[in-house]
């Protein structure tokens, strides 16, 4: 990151919408402020998700255990699945250092694989042992996994189609930190025939030819990784617009979404988004991102399904609470606008848009003290933000005037 510190730069008090639209701004700071109360992740920054080229930070540990990472039904002979041989590291965009990678003793005397990294920077790192099996239905990739972070590592699997084309699907991320977890793949059949029929393959004679994790999964909420830069995604040179992947995975088509989005090419970032979502399903993210999307070209109610599946998947995020609400209070749907603006304040007590809008809400439904107090707490941040002047200036002509 030294090199972005020493470019001369100047300094831009932004929120979510002048950081879309003003195109100078190039790179977005994380940190994870801790000003007052608790805990920290409410006032970590940014609060928004930025359309990403690459985040960089500063080295962040992870740890990986996994254990009983198999196929089912259980291979015949003459298939291959070897139990014994280490996963190797097999397709990566990761800047990491590999701590340590080898076999451990559990408590229940089972022989567990673990990896210590240390990141600067990922977007994926798969992790992967070959095999060779032929892809029925019914089958199932499962494993057990434990963590030192959430939703930071999933169960991937490489399905290798008639014409050699190759795709890469995805389980639900892990939801604990430091507990066994089951997890599995158990709709590969189907979602790597749905796959080849949008892609235009044959579904006949797939493969499962690898199986393994994916240590490196990014989080959209980057202030968990402390400290770093975003490269805020512009459209600028270096992303293939056209280019045939080797291999099909999620993270390659999220940053394909990325850049149609930046160039304003909605019909291809649609496309992109709803390819990694074939892939990656449970990824809260991509349906977010999805959303987006929908709602910019006013298919509103596909916008809110999408944004309504990513709270379903992560359901701690105040961010896409607030989406819904913001979009619902555009409308006549007031109670509702207001129950998912609330939610979102409740989980992140300092984001003062979400003050702002729940304080406007208020004012249209005739509850003009919870306007004003609504609008007194979005003013906490002073002048440093549109949203806390506007905030100042309402509360204070509340207490001024006795009515907006």
């Amino acid at each position: 990151m030294l090199p972005y510190f020493l470019y001369p730069r100047k300094h831009v008090k932004a929120d979510v919408k002048t950081i879309r639209k003003d195109e100078s701004i190039t790179h977005v700071m994380v940190v994870w402020g801790a000003w007052w109360g608790s805990p920290e992740s409410f006032y970590g920054w940014p609060k928004f998700p930025v359309n990403m080229r690459k985040f960089s930070h500063l080295p962040t540990e992870r740890t990986v255990s996994v254990e009983g990472l198999r196929v089912e039904p259980e291979p015949t002979s003459g298939e291959s699945l070897n139990s014994l041989l280490l996963l190797e590291n097999w397709i990566s965009d990761s800047e990491k250092e590999v701590n340590y990678h080898g076999l451990t003793e559990s408590s229940e005397n089972r022989q567990v694989e673990s990896i210590h990294l240390t990141y600067t920077s990922s977007t994926y790192d798969y992790w992967t042992k070959k095999v060779a099996i032929p892809l029925l239905k019914g089958t199932v990739v499962t494993g057990r996994v434990a963590a030192g972070l959430i939703r930071s590592v999933n169960l991937v699997c490489e399905v290798r189609y008639e014409n050699g084309k190759s795709s890469v699907f995805s389980s639900r991320a892990n939801e604990t930190i430091g507990h066994w977890e089951d997890l599995s793949i158990d709709d590969v059949h189907e979602r790597a025939e749905e796959y080849a029929w949008v892609r235009g393959w044959k579904k006949e004679n797939m493969y499962i030819t690898r199986i393994g994790v994916n240590t490196g999964r990014m989080s959209e909420r980057p202030y968990l990784e402390k400290y770093g830069i975003i490269e805020v995604e512009r459209g600028q040179d270096g992303m293939p617009e056209l280019a045939d992947p080797a291999v099909d995975t999620a993270p390659v088509f999220v940053a394909r979404g990325n850049f149609f989005r930046a160039k304003n090419e909605v019909d291809e970032a649609i496309a992109s988004y709803e390819l990694a979502l074939l892939l990656d399903p449970e990824n809260a993210w991509i349906h977010a991102n999805l959303g987006d999307m929908y709602d910019k070209i006013l298919e509103v109610n596909k916008g809110i399904k999408e944004y309504q599946k990513a709270i379903e998947l992560e359901p701690d995020v105040a961010w896409f609470y607030y989406v819904v609400g913001d979009i619902y209070r555009q409308g006549p749907h007031q109670d509702l606008a207001s129950r998912y603006l609330e939610k979102s304040a409740e989980l992140d007590p300092t984001a003062d848009w979400t003050r702002v809008a729940l304080g406007g809400l208020y004012q249209k439904m005739g509850r003009y003290e919870d306007a004003y107090e609504e609008f007194k707490a979005g003013s906490r941040f002073g002048r440093y933000s549109r949203y806390s002047r506007f905030s100042l200036q309402m509360s204070e002509k509340y207490e001024r005037d006795g009515f907006f």
